[in-house]
Formats: C-alpha cells, sequence, structure tokens
C-alpha cells in the first residue's frame, strides 16, 4: 500500500493533437520519466500551443486516478535552447479527456495539429 503506478498523458493544445502517453513505472512516488515525444510543428505553430501534462496513478481495475497536472505555453519558453525546469503539479482542469487551458496560458490565435 501506499505506492503509485504512474504514467504521464502527453498533450499538445490548443489544436486535435495526438495524446501520447510515457510507460507505466510501478510501485514508484518518485518517478523518472526518461521518455522523448516529438511532434514537428512550425515555430509559428509552436508560439502559440501549451504542452499539458497529466500525470495518473495507473490501475488495472477501474479507470486510473488523476494525480495532477501541469502546463507548459511553448511561447514562454526559448524553443532554441533546452529548458530544464520543474513545476507544480495542480488539480486537472476540464474533464479527464479534454483540458482546459488557465487563464493567461491560452494564446489569442489557434494553431493547427501535429
Amino acid at each position: 500500500f501506499g505506492k503509485s503506478d504512474p504514467f504521464v498523458c502527453v498533450l499538445f493544445v490548443p489544436g486535435g493533437h495526438k495524446e501520447m502517453k510515457t510507460k507505466v513505472i510501478k510501485k514508484n512516488l518518485n518517478p523518472v520519466f526518461d521518455e522523448v515525444f516529438k511532434c514537428e510543428v512550425s515555430l509559428d505553430v509552436a508560439k502559440k500551443l501549451t504542452i499539458v501534462l497529466r500525470v495518473f496513478d495507473w490501475d488495472m481495475f477501474k479507470d486510473s486516478d488523476e494525480i495532477g497536472e501541469a502546463q507548459v505555453p511553448l511561447w514562454k519558453l526559448n524553443l532554441s535552447t533546452i529548458t530544464d525546469e520543474w513545476k507544480n503539479l495542480h488539480d486537472f482542469t476540464g474533464t479527464k479527456d479534454r483540458p482546459v487551458l488557465k487563464a493567461g496560458l491560452q494564446p489569442q490565435t489557434s494553431a493547427t495539429d501535429c
């Protein structure tokens, strides 16, 4: 008891982008997700996107439990360098399947799909 089986769903919003998921890390309260996801978009499109990282606790017999969510607006990053930054998790926004961008994290224009 007391151990999570965490995994992360990675989404680019707004838009109908493909949801990506990490592997489940069994029985770990301090997981390291050493995985790479690629979504090729132009710099103009990237500046309109936010990465939403949704952390779940996997469960074999029922829906996975929500642990928390972090949102990273790409237009606030220097996309020509590697960014290594900690983010605190907050409660999920929107529904389990569709996040809502927090106030101040949504650009004024829409983006195209990945």
